[in-house]
């Protein structure tokens, strides 16, 4: 790990030049950043080890920890009295994460008081709609049931009432068939009827 350090390092010296980016990353978990550290240079000073010295005191270097969340930056500003800062921050994600539910606690919550509130009031309402609609197909069924019940008992009573009468029979006396036949054979009044009609020859 302390080669990779050292040849990184080496290489961001060594690749930093003035039209060069200042903040870049190497992977995942390696990135190299400007910090605010000036320096005047010594106009003699192109030695390599003057060169990565220089390149150190104006980077900062932070290594992401994959399994613990953390991030560790280095910083050389102080690399003049002998000191190199380690700053060591503890799963920034869960900060992230936890300003992310925050906010959305912010936004779903009103929301779901509003859905709370209305069903609080909705749901009454349908229960008090339904039984009146209920109540009101009990009503109708019950009148049904009465007056089919009534039609039934009416018919059975027509029906047994209409057993017990006597057949009405038609009959004529005998004078008035024969008044009818007699009319049938009268041909005086037939050729009267007709005369009208009858061809001259």
């Amino acid at each position: 790990m302390r080669l990779l350090l050292v040849c990184a390092v080496a290489f961001a010296a060594f690749a930093a030049a003035e039209d060069s980016p200042l903040d870049f990353q190497l992977s995942d978990y390696f990135e190299v950043t400007k910090n605010d550290h000036h320096e005047v240079e010594a106009r003699g000073d192109n030695s390599l080890e003057g060169t990565v010295e220089r390149y150190i005191k104006g980077h900062d270097f932070a290594f992401k920890l994959p399994l613990v969340g953390s991030v560790v930056t280095l910083t050389g500003r102080n690399m003049d009295e002998g000191e190199v800062d380690v700053k060591v921050r503890f799963n920034s994600g869960s900060q992230v994460e936890a300003r992310k539910k925050s906010k959305l606690k912010k936004i779903f919550v009103p929301i779901f008081i509003f859905i709370l509130i209305k069903a609080m009031v909705m749901i009454p309402l349908a229960l008090g709609i339904l039984a009146i609609k209920t109540w009101n197909a009990l009503q109708l069924s019950f009148v049904s049931f009465v007056v089919a019940l009534a039609l039934g008992v009416w018919q059975l009573c027509k029906k047994v009432s209409g057993d017990s009468v006597h057949p009405h029979i038609v009959a004529h006396s005998p004078w008035e068939v024969d008044k009818i036949a007699a009319r049938g054979f009268n041909e005086e009044a037939q050729k009267m009827a007709y005369a009208a009609y009858a061809p001259t020859l």
